[in-house]
C-alpha cells in the first residue's frame, strides 16, 4: 500500500448530502476528499421525488407547527438562493421540474372512511382559483391550494454538485476505517484524515459497527413507490385525505415525450404488506383510479421500486425532528450523518462546517486535481431501470 496521503476531512458516501458537504468544506479551505462505493447519487438520492419541502404537508389541515416544521420553512428559499446563483454551492445548472407544488382535496367520497364523507379543508398554502388549476384536477378535485416548494431533476443536482469538486471524488470498492492508527483504507490507498464524515445514509449503520464507533444507531423506514409511464398530464403535488397526503405525485416528461409519474406519500408506506408484486400492483393502481376517476389510463404502464429512508433511532420510531450531526462519543474523529429530509441538505452541511470550524484547523495542500482521478459515474433514476408492465 502506498503512504498515508494526509487530508483534513474524509466523506463517505456520493449522495446529495455527502456531495453538498464536500462543496461547502472545500469553498471554506479544506482540503476534503469523498469516498463512494457504487455511482454518485445511488440509492436514497435518486429513489428522491426532488421535493424541496417547506413542512407545509405537516400543516395541511391545522396550525400545529412541529419541530421538523419549522426546520423545513426556510429550505426552498434557501435552495432557491443556491439555483440561482446567488448563495453557494452554484445550483445554477440543476434543471427544475416545477417551482411550485400543489395540494388538493379529493372530489370523490370513496377514499373517505364510511362516516366521515365531509372533507377537511386545507390550511396550507395559498388558495387557487379553479379557473388556474390543472384540468384534470378541474374534474377530481374540490380545493386546491398552491405550496412554496420546488421539485427538482435529481440527476442534474448531483451532476452539478460533483463538477466542482469532481477531483476531490475517489470510486472505490472496499472502505476500511482503522481508528487505532487515524487511517482509512481505501481499496490500494491509505488516507490520513483529520476528520471523518459518515454520509451514506443506510451505509452509515455497517461503517458505524464496523469502526467501532459508539454513536446513535440507524433506523430505516422502507417504502414501495409507483411509477406510471405513458400519456399522462404533468402535476406536482399531494392528494390530501383528512390532513394526510394520501398520494404524492411528481412528474418526469422523458426525451421520448412520454411522462413518467413517480408517486410517494400515505399509499407507499401502507401497502408494503403486499409482498406480492403483482398485488402491490393491482392495490396501487386502484388507488390512483379512486384518486383520479377521471384519469385515462389506456397506453400507461406502471412499476414500482422499493426505497428505503434511513436516518438515525428516534425513542417512538418516527422520524427525526431535522437534520442530524452526531461526534461520536468516544472518537471526535468522526461524525455521522443524516439529513432526515432531503430538503435539509444545506442545514446539515451548516452544522458540519460548523463543527469542522471548532475542531480541524484547514489547510494548504495542494488541492487533487495534481492527482488524475477517473470520473464516477451519476447513478441512473429509477425509471430508467424499471420493470414496465400494461396497466389494462
Amino acid at each position: 500500500m502506498s503512504r498515508p496521503r494526509e487530508i483534513d476531512v474524509l466523506i463517505i458516501g456520493g449522495g446529495v448530502a455527502g456531495l453538498w458537504i464536500l462543496n461547502v468544506l472545500c469553498d471554506a479551505g479544506y482540503w476534503a476528499v469523498l469516498i463512494e462505493k457504487s455511482a454518485l447519487g445511488q440509492g436514497q438520492t435518486m429513489w428522491s421525488q426532488g421535493i424541496v419541502h417547506s413542512g407545509a404537508k405537516y400543516g395541511l389541515t391545522t396550525q400545529h407547527e412541529t419541530a421538523l416544521t419549522r426546520s423545513l420553512q426556510a429550505m426552498p428559499s434557501r435552495w432557491r438562493a443556491s439555483i440561482q446563483g446567488e448563495a453557494p454551492p452554484d445550483l445554477r445548472t440543476v434543471s427544475l421540474r416545477s417551482r411550485s407544488l400543489l395540494a388538493w382535496v379529493p372530489r370523490t367520497e370513496s377514499l373517505r372512511p364510511a362516516g366521515n364523507a365531509t372533507p377537511i379543508p386545507l390550511t396550507a398554502g395559498r388558495a387557487l382559483p379553479s379557473a388556474v388549476w390543472p384540468k384534470l384536477l378541474q374534474t377530481d378535485a374540490s380545493e386546491v391550494r398552491e405550496l412554496d416548494e420546488l421539485v427538482l431533476d435529481m440527476s442534474s443536482l448531483v451532476s452539478s454538485l460533483y463538477r466542482p469538486y469532481r477531483a476531490h471524488v475517489v470510486r472505490a470498492s472496499q472502505v476500511q476505517i482503522r481508528l487505532d492508527d487515524g487511517v482509512v483504507a481505501v481499496d490500494d490507498e491509505i488516507f490520513r484524515p483529520k476528520g471523518i464524515v459518515l454520509a451514506a445514509g443506510a451505509g452509515n449503520g455497517e461503517l458505524l459497527q464496523a469502526a467501532g464507533v459508539r454513536a446513535t444507531k440507524m433506523q430505516t423506514r422502507p417504502l414501495s413507490m409507483l411509477m406510471l409511464r405513458g400519456p399522462l398530464p404533468e402535476i406536482y403535488g399531494h392528494c390530501v385525505l383528512d390532513g394526510d397526503p394520501h398520494l404524492t405525485v411528481t412528474t418526469v416528461r422523458l426525451e421520448s415525450g412520454s411522462v413518467v409519474w413517480q408517486v410517494g406519500g400515505r399509499l407507499a408506506e401502507t401497502t408494503l404488506q403486499a409482498d406480492d408484486p403483482v398485488a402491490f400492483r393491482l392495490l396501487a393502481i386502484a388507488a390512483i383510479r379512486c384518486a383520479f376517476p377521471s384519469l385515462d389510463l389506456r397506453g400507461v404502464e406502471v412499476s414500482t421500486y422499493h426505497a428505503i429512508r434511513a436516518e438515525p433511532v428516534t425513542i417512538d420510531g418516527r422520524r427525526p425532528a431535522g437534520a442530524h450531526v452526531e461526534v461520536a462519543a468516544d472518537q471526535p474523529l468522526v461524525m455521522a450523518v443524516w439529513p432526515t429530509k432531503f430538503a435539509l441538505t444545506p442545514l446539515l452541511a451548516d452544522e458540519v462546517l460548523t463543527y469542522m470550524r471548532s475542531a480541524v484547523p484547514g489547510s494548504s495542500h495542494p488541492a487533487l486535481s495534481a492527482h488524475p482521478v477517473p470520473k464516477v459515474a451519476v447513478a441512473e433514476p429509477p425509471w430508467k431501470e424499471a420493470k414496465w408492465f400494461r396497466v389494462d
